[in-house]
């Protein structure tokens, strides 16, 4: 049994209990999910439990705790019921730091501050017994390899900062809750995970859960509204954009598109292709479907999804062959995956075989099988798969023309600064310099050269652009003239950032990224027409990098298809500003990624600040 610990005073407070040898069973206990019939819903709390307590050795309980989210889901669920219930509920803290006997709450929370964890609200219903939660990915994972840890694949952790008992306490996970079957089901709390992760970045301002079954009423709702029966997929993408997170719609037939092979292609998936050749694709009744349809369907589903994850941003799979909804919150490699994945799975052939979900149902991090939502899209025989991506607004340019477009760049850079640089200003008197810098782009050049070459792959994620200001001062700290001239650019609230990384580096496990494109976010692009469609706001190439000009200046150039050109032209006059091109870093340096990081209040209100509402 978990043995209380603190001292008998502080009761009517909470309580401080050491974990004993069964502590999930002892947490099922106290949270009142033992018994006969409880096995049938108390999968969420037994896998929130196993997670906190592979290394918790504490757990403090927080009496008579005011939650606004369960408050608002209170007054919404029972104002018209005659049963009496209880409007509060109490909070469980989790820390790896061992407690003594007789030790008073707010001493053991302050001495513990840096082994907390995370919390979990406990709610007095069963179903929906987990409140709102931050669950972080700290535990060992069955489904994944020995070498793998959960922090490892999971890349939407966002930090928050908790007050316990007049103490701060700062947590890094994955917001997380049991939906209650009351006016929460799959649809609203994966939509909700993903507000509340928006929240914890300062996106958006904070609604309680209760508005998200309001707002599905007014857009319209399956069945009725209480007891909430879910959500279609056009109703889960109107109150989305209710909630300030208009989602980007990606449909079956958007998936089903192939396009040209390019140096960022891995050589496993064309490989793939090859195989594929006019086969049809591998079910009992394949319709119009081909082998190597599904091949693009999977690689442009992973593709999607992957961006927005190396942002940061959740997406929401809509499975509605089994009717559920799930939060994808990370994604696995295949050589990062310890269980069967069955044959359909083809590590051979494809690098991520696996989402990381936050499942109400089941796990906070549940493994799902990509080859399994692709035949939910591809067979027949089956319900389709949807996602949504709810993203802030102001991120309206779409990731995979930001990435088309970069890769064009790229190639186009890459092979127009080659043909300069003999005759470049900064390196003509220096021979020692120019060998160097030829040497680097000779290697760039090979490698983006086209769909033969495929020593780089390319990482796209979406940033503000403050952070990304903060990115390259980090990253690019032996350059100060350049960080400087980074600082003082124009930029929108959000960029997409395009990476050019060396593979052979990064499976080394070393700093990969050799090119660098910034493109404004805020830009609509009406066609596909090429790289001159979108221009730049930023490049680093090896040894080069360029930054926009401010846009008076800007102006000057008469046509953005003759951009990598007229950029050495441009007459400056005598208002002090360098080259548009100028010398830059020739060695590799490190992605610029979401990493979770913790956001100081004031941060947080900067952002906040920013967040837009609107169309």
């Amino acid at each position: 049994m978990c043995t209380r610990v603190n001292k008998p005073s502080d009761i009517f407070y909470g309580e401080i209990r050491q974990t004993c040898n069964e502590p999930v069973k002892c947490l099922l206990k106290y949270v009142g999910l033992t018994g006969p019939g409880a096995e049938l819903f108390d999968e969420p709390a037994r896998k929130v439990f196993e997670r906190f307590t592979s290394v918790a050795k504490t757990f403090v309980v927080e009496l008579s705790y005011f939650d606004l989210d369960y408050r608002s889901e209170f007054s919404r669920t029972y104002e018209t019921s005659f049963g009496r219930r209880n409007p509060e509920v109490y909070r469980l803290h989790f820390f790896a730091t061992p407690a003594k006997d007789q030790v008073h709450l707010r001493d053991y929370v302050e001495l513990a501050v840096g082994g907390y964890l995370g919390y979990s609200i406990i709610r007095p219903n069963a179903p929906g017994t987990i409140g709102r939660s931050m669950i972080p990915p700290i535990a060992e994972h069955e489904a994944l390899s020995a070498n793998t840890q959960l922090s490892d694949v999971v890349r939407t952790a966002v930090t928050e900062r908790v007050q316990l008992f007049g103490i701060w306490l700062t947590t890094t996970g994955v917001p997380f809750m049991e939906q209650d079957g009351h006016i929460m089901r799959c649809a609203h709390v994966s939509a909700w995970i993903c507000h509340f992760s928006a929240v914890l970045r300062g996106t958006v301002t904070r609604r309680p859960t209760a508005s998200f079954n309001l707002t599905a009423q007014t857009i319209g709702t399956i069945g009725r509204p209480y007891p909430a029966e879910g959500l279609t997929f056009d109703s889960l993408s109107s109150m989305l954009s209710h909630v300030d997170l208009p989602g980007e719609l990606i449909s079956p037939d958007q998936l089903l598109y192939s396009r040209k092979l390019t140096w960022a292609d891995r050589s496993e998936f064309t490989d793939r292709l090859a195989a594929d050749g006019e086969k049809l694709a591998p079910y009992e009744d394949p319709g119009d479907f081909t082998a190597a349809d599904v091949s693009w369907v999977r690689e442009n589903l992973t593709s999607i999804i992957r961006r927005y994850l190396n942002s940061g941003i959740p997406s929401i799979i809509c499975r509605t062959h089994i009717a559920h909804t799930q939060a994808v919150v990370g994604y696995a490699r295949h050589h990062e995956v310890a269980v069967d994945l069955g044959p359909r799975a083809d590590p051979n052939h494809f690098d991520i075989v696996a989402f990381l979900a936050s499942d109400d149902a089941e796990d906070p991090f549940c493994l799902v099988p990509i080859a399994d939502v692709v035949d939910e899209i591809c067979d027949p025989a089956k319900s389709s798969a949807f996602i949504v991506v709810p993203l802030p607004r102001g991120l309206w340019l779409s990731g995979d023309i930001a990435e088309d477009s970069a890769i064009d760049w790229f190639t186009e850079s890459a092979a127009e600064r080659s043909r300069l640089l003999a005759s470049w200003e900064p390196l003509r008197n220096d021979s020692g310099l120019y060998k160097a810098h030829k040497i680097a782009m000779d290697d760039f050049l090979e490698g983006t050269r086209g769909a033969q070459s495929k020593s780089f792959a390319i990482r796209t994620y979406a940033i503000d652009g403050a952070d990304f200001k903060e990115s390259i001062a980090q990253r690019f700290v032996d350059d100060s003239a350049f960080v400087r001239k980074v600082g003082q650019m124009q930029l929108p609230k959000y960029l997409w950032v395009c990476e050019a990384i060396d593979r052979e580096l990064r499976k080394e496990g070393k700093a990969a990224v050799k090119g660098t494109i910034a493109i404004d976010a805020t830009t609509i692009v009406t066609d596909r027409s090429g790289p001159s469609a979108i221009l730049p706001l930023f490049a680093h190439i090896p040894g080069q990098s360029y930054v926009k000009p401010p846009y008076a200046l800007f102006e000057n150039i008469a046509s953005q298809s003759d951009w990598l050109a007229d950029l050495d032209d441009i007459e400056f006059e005598d208002d002090g500003i360098e080259d548009a091109w100028q010398i830059g870093r020739l060695e590799p340096t490190a992605s610029g990624r979401w990493k979770s990081e913790e956001l100081s209040p004031e941060r947080i209100a900067h952002k906040s600040k920013g967040a837009s509402s609107g169309p």
